[in-house]
């Protein structure tokens, strides 16, 4: 189509653009199903036992179960496109219906943590950066869930990573503590998110470079263009079937000749 418009040359150009921006979004979309899955939805599913979250290495056990399940979807997936159209055009309400259920999560998720703001998970701070699990937690010795066990000074492993000199004090260390991972809507986070706030590269804040073997920390430079980019097209797919569907012709017909009258 974009060929046939644009000239086969210049359509060729963006269609392979378009295919390669496809294969990636793809891989994405599956990879991160299922870490949603293993995570927050089904953890008993992870090969291992839940344990082994923390274990996302190039060869960890996470990540090998990252890998397993996303063939298994992209199989499953393959099987349903070689059934050929009409099979997919039977599983397009299926996929609307998880869209439609995706969106009321997100608003149903700060529900759920307005009412009872101490459930789901926990992250540990340490003044204003967030820790990673592995500096808190020895391998294999709990999960995500566990977090908060660990998040004090009295926790040996962590106050072993926090200072390794023999003359370190704790009086020196800034505020530890374990807190909601998703605070829900009486929080100030909208509030505290309203302005911008671009992350340099490296950096755990916007003023705070990060220690990169403790914080959680930004791995590339953000901008308004790059967050539009992620943005734009995570929307524009059910965008496109929208304006595609015929249904709505008849309702902007309508719109109009009554507009007019």
């Amino acid at each position: 189509m974009i060929s046939r418009n644009l000239g086969p040359e210049f359509g060729s150009a963006v269609g392979f653009l378009f295919y390669l921006a496809n294969t990636v979004a793809a891989s994405m979309y599956l990879v991160g199903g299922v870490e949603i899955l293993l995570l927050y939805i089904f953890p008993g599913l992870t090969i291992g036992g839940p344990e082994v979250h923390t274990q996302t290495g190039v060869f960890g056990m996470m990540t090998h179960n990252l890998r397993f399940y996303s063939t298994v979807l992209l199989l499953l997936e393959f099987l349903i496109v070689a059934m050929g159209v009409k099979f997919v055009q039977m599983l397009a309400p299926v996929s609307l219906i998880c869209v439609i259920i995706s969106i009321l999560a997100c608003y149903a998720g700060g529900i759920a943590k307005t009412l009872s703001p101490d459930s789901g998970l926990k992250v540990c701070m340490y003044g204003d950066h967030l820790l990673q699990s592995r500096f808190l937690m020895p391998e294999g010795n709990g999960t995500i869930y566990d977090i908060c066990n660990y998040c004090n000074i009295s926790n040996p492993f962590l106050y072993k990573n926090l200072c390794p000199a023999e003359n370190c004090s704790v009086d020196s260390f800034p505020n530890i503590r374990c807190i909601n991972g998703f605070p829900g809507f009486k929080s100030n986070a909208f509030v505290d998110n309203f302005g911008s706030a671009y992350v340099g590269a490296f950096y755990t804040t916007v003023e705070d470079k990060a220690d990169l073997n403790r914080d959680v920390f930004q791995d590339v430079q953000t901008s308004f263009w790059l967050l539009l980019a992620i943005y734009f097209p995570a929307v524009t797919g059910i965008f496109t079937g929208a304006n595609m569907s015929g249904s709505f012709i008849l309702f902007f017909h309508v719109f109009s000749n009554n507009f007019s009258n």
